[in-house]
C-alpha cells in the first residue's frame, strides 16, 4: 500500500528510540561520547549516527510520521556535533551542564524534607512575663539560680497550678492529682519540647554548615532542628538566614542556565530558568521581564503577561518593562490591552521614542 511506512520493525523501533532523548539527553548522550571526547572521536561518533538517521538515507520510501522524526534527530545531532567540535562553545556548553546539575542538585536537596512548621499559637499564660493590661514587671535584682529543664518544669508547674497548700487528706485516700488548664498543659508541652539531644545535634550540624558557607547543608539540619522544635527563635532566625542564601545559591545556578538557553535558542527552557530566578529575587524586575521576553517566543506568549505586568510594577520607569508587557498584549491579539499599558508607559516615561511610536501605531489602529 502507498501510505504503509516501508521501514522495518527493527528501523522503526531505533528512530523511536532516539527520538525520545531528544529533549532529555545532552549532547554527549545523544552522540554517544564521553565528557572528555577528542574531537575526532565526536566526529566520529556523529557520521556514524548520520549514517543511520539522516533523512536522505530514506529516499524515495514511504515514512509518514517517521519523516518528521528523523529530520529533527539530524538537526539535534548535527547541533550537537557543532557545539563540541568547537572551543569556545563546547565550554560554555559545560559550563551549562555543570549549572545544570547544581540545579537539580540544589533543588533535590531543598525539597528532600517538608518546610518547617510555623510558631505555635499559644494563649497568653500566668507564665507569660507580662500580660496585656497588667503593671509593669519589677527586677528583682538578685541572680537567677541556673535550673535544669526539669527543675524549670516542675517550678512552672507549681506556678501554673497554683502555690496553696494541698488540703490534708485521710490516711486511705488516693491522693488527687492536680488539674490544668488548657493553657498551662500548652505551656509545658512548649517547655518538654524545648532544646533536648536530638536539637542540640541538628542544630550544631546547622551552626557548623553556616560556619562554612554550606547553606543548602544548613537548611538541611536546621530544618529538621525546627521541626522539633517550632517555638525556637534562635533556630529560626539562622533557619531563616540559610533558606535565604541557599535561595541566593540556587538563583545564581538557575542564570547560567537560563542565560544559555536562551542564547541557544531554547526559549521554554529559558522562560522557566528564568522564573526560578525571580522566584527567588521578590524585588528584582529583570530576571521577571527575561522570563517574559522568553515567553513571547514561545507558542503560549499569554504565560508571559504575569511576570511582565509584576516587573513594569516593580520599575515603572524602567521602559523596557513596559516594552515587552506591550508587545506580549499585542502577540495575544489584546489590543486595547496594549494601548492601554502604553498610555501608562508614557505616564512614568514621557517622551520614549519606541514607546511613543508604538502607542501612536496602536491608537491609529485601534
Amino acid at each position: 500500500m502507498k501510505n504503509e511506512v516501508e521501514l522495518s520493525d527493527e528501523q522503526k523501533q531505533r528512530i523511536d528510540v532516539m527520538f525520545a532523548q531528544l529533549d532529555s539527553a545532552t549532547h554527549y548522550a545523544l552522540l554517544g561520547v564521553a565528557a572528555d571526547a577528542d574531537k575526532k572521536d565526536i566526529k566520529d561518533a556523529y557520521f556514524a549516527l548520520v549514517a543511520l538517521y539522516h533523512p536522505d538515507r530514506f529516499f524515495r520510501r514511504e515514512l509518514g510520521d517517521y519523516r518528521g522524526k528523523l529530520e529533527q534527530i539530524f538537526r539535534r545531532l548535527t547541533e550537537a556535533s557543532e557545539v563540541l567540535t568547537r572551543r569556545g562553545s563546547r565550554a560554555d556548553y559545560d559550563a551549562y551542564l555543570a549549572a545544570r546539575q547544581r540545579t537539580r542538585s540544589l533543588d533535590a536537596v531543598l525539597t528532600s524534607l517538608p518546610p518547617p512548621p510555623p510558631r505555635s499559637v499559644r494563649p497568653p499564660t500566668p507564665a507569660d512575663p507580662q500580660l496585656e493590661g497588667s503593671p509593669p514587671a519589677v527586677v528583682d535584682p538578685r541572680p537567677v539560680p541556673q535550673l535544669t529543664n526539669a527543675e524549670r518544669s516542675r517550678a512552672l508547674a507549681r506556678r501554673l497550678v497554683g502555690n496553696s497548700r494541698a488540703p490534708r487528706q485521710a490516711p486511705d485516700e488516693v491522693p488527687r492529682t492536680p488539674v490544668l488548664s488548657e493553657a498551662a498543659r500548652a505551656e509545658l508541652e512548649r517547655i518538654a519540647r524545648s532544646r533536648g539531644p536530638q536539637v542540640q545535634r541538628f542544630l550544631r550540624a546547622g551552626q557548623d554548615a553556616v560556619a562554612e558557607g554550606a547553606w543548602v547543608s544548613a537548611v538541611n539540619a536546621l530544618r529538621i532542628a525546627l521541626t522539633l522544635n517550632p517555638d525556637d527563635d534562635e533556630i529560626r532566625a539562622l533557619y531563616t538566614e540559610a533558606d535565604d542564601k541557599a535561595s541566593e545559591q540556587l538563583s545564581a545556578s538557575y542564570e547560567a542556565r537560563a542565560r544559555y538557553e536562551r542564547s541557544s535558542g531554547d526559549w521554554e527552557a529559558a522562560a522557566a530558568s528564568w522564573s526560578r530566578v525571580a522566584s527567588a529575587r521578590k524585588d528584582d524586575p529583570t530576571p521577571l521581564r527575561q522570563a517574559a521576553e522568553c515567553y513571547a517566543h514561545t507558542g503560549e506568549p499569554n504565560r508571559g503577561l504575569a511576570p511582565a505586568r509584576q516587573a513594569a510594577l516593580l520599575a515603572p520607569k524602567d521602559a523596557d518593562n513596559h516594552l515587552i508587557l506591550v508587545k506580549l498584549y499585542e502577540l495575544c491579539g489584546m489590543a486595547a490591552s496594549a494601548l492601554g499599558a502604553a498610555g501608562r508607559a508614557l505616564e512614568h516615561n514621557p517622551g520614549h521614542p519606541e514607546l511613543a511610536a508604538l502607542h501612536a501605531r496602536l491608537s491609529a489602529s485601534t
